[in-house]
């Protein structure tokens, strides 16, 4: 493959998940080419669907938060707003045996739900909320780095839980919820990435995409080549080089394509990879991630518990492994009876191992201690979806890493987009292909 006509005049974008879709909108919207390079056969990364036992499956994220306005924005200006469907917004918790229905952040709802001690609600009513409201300025659930900023990224939130709430906010709250949506255990979550969750969750609306995320993937990809961009499918790149006069992509067969400037937008380690040895790739290494998967089980017979997941606490069976089993039919409401019956089993951090060596199927770890969450129906059939590639790490002092990141020398014409920089979450990734883009347009300016 080699540069030919105009090519040099566009911006490259290296990866078409969120951020580099964020990043490629952005672009055009202030009137400029892009040519986006993916190394699989589509767009959408961690916006994932699957289609098992008729149902569509996401693999990676599953709602959109009524708060992620960036996204929400996109999702109006390319068309797609009539797939956007309000969820139930209902959860559970697991505990002694048993579901009890609760929605995590409505104070209403915690202080009526069974599943929580009466001293843990008084100490989340007196203390926590009023926690809360006291750091609001600060506290963005899209964006942690203010909170960090602010003297609340110290620790951990099972530490700053211990201390202020107790034991019982760490194993009951804190674990279900970091577990579910980061991947991660408490004791190795920034305190400030915790509470900018939940000050979101005290007035959250969740939805839902039809067709599943892979759907809204396709259709901005869709509205980018209407704009006249291009993408460049199961195309691996082998680095990219930034220079005074621009910026070359190096694609992994040898070709080479010169371009105005390079945003790339893939996770942490693969961009230390892609870019120049320096003090840069030094800090990217830092940048922590870890392996994902989910468990789709078709049982023998129809579930539908009125809720989508239930948080699975470290303190009941099968706690260690497992963080939420969740029901299909309780995210999208108008699912055929004959298909409710498909359960979903979100292992706990640290469950998933990662690299060739991985086993591929771990039906065999997840599913027994799933099985009585479900009522003990039985698996007609299961899959594994894995994603070694990961999602970033937000533990205590993330803030200062994404310093150390910002400050190191990076290459002329390169610049950096992904979840990791901002927050782990669709949002997050939106933002940080919006900063990218100004970034470059600023330099361009300068």
């Amino acid at each position: 493959m080699s540069a030919t006509g105009d090519r040099g005049r566009a911006v490259a974008v290296i990866g078409a998940g969120a951020a580099g879709l964020a990043a490629a909108w952005t672009l055009q919207e202030a009137g400029v080419r892009v040519e986006i390079f993916e190394t699989r056969g589509g767009p959408g990364g961690r916006l994932r669907t699957e289609r098992f036992a008729d149902v569509d499956v996401d693999v990676g994220a599953q709602f959109l938060a009524s708060h992620q306005s960036e996204t929400h924005r996109i999702v109006r200006e390319i068309g797609a707003t009539s797939m956007i469907q309000p969820a139930p917004g209902r959860d559970a918790l697991w505990r002694n045996g048993r579901a009890h229905p609760i929605q995590y952040g409505s104070v209403s709802s915690m202080l009526m739900s069974g599943a929580l001690p009466a001293r843990l609600k008084f100490r989340m009513a007196s203390r926590y909320v009023p926690f809360l409201h006291r750091h609001a300025r600060v506290l963005d659930p899209s964006d942690p780095r203010p909170a960090a900023a602010a003297g609340l990224d110290d620790g951990s939130i099972a530490d700053w839980g211990a201390e202020h709430l107790g034991p019982e906010f760490v194993e009951l709250l804190a674990r279900p919820q970091t577990a579910a949506y980061y991947g991660s255990e408490p004791e190795t979550t920034s305190a400030a990435l915790y509470h900018a969750l939940a000050s979101a969750a005290l007035d959250l609306r969740l939805a839902w995409v039809r067709g599943g995320m892979s759907a809204l993937a396709v259709r901005w990809a869709e509205a980018i080549e209407e704009r006249g961009g291009s993408f460049h499918y199961d195309t691996a790149i082998g680095g990219v080089h930034g220079h005074r006069e621009g910026a070359t992509v190096v694609t992994g067969d040898g070709g080479e394509w010169p371009c105005r400037a390079v945003v790339v937008a893939v996770p942490a380690g693969e961009a230390a990879r892609l870019v120049e040895e320096g003090t840069l790739a030094e800090a990217l290494r830092g940048v922590r991630s870890a392996a994902s998967a989910l468990l789709a089980v078709a049982l023998d017979r129809p579930w539908d518990p009125g809720w989508f997941g239930a948080g699975v606490p470290r303190t009941e069976q099968g706690g260690e492994s497992l963080a939420v089993v969740a029901s299909a039919a309780g995210r999208v409401p108008d699912l055929p009876p004959e298909n409710r019956r498909v359960a979903l089993v979100f292992p706990g951090p640290g469950a998933v191992e990662a690299g060739p060596d991985a086993p591929k199927d771990a039906f065999d770890d997840w599913w027994p201690p799933a099985r009585s969450i479900v009522g003990g129906a039985d698996a007609e059939r299961a899959r594994v979806y894995r994603e070694d590639r990961g999602h970033a790490l937000f533990p205590p002092g993330f803030g200062g890493l994404l310093e150390r990141v910002r400050a190191a020398q990076r290459p002329p014409g390169v610049f950096l987009a992904g979840d990791w920089l901002v927050s782990p979450t669709i949002e997050g990734a939106v933002r940080s292909g919006i900063e990218a883009v100004q970034a470059l347009l600023e330099s361009d300016r300068a």
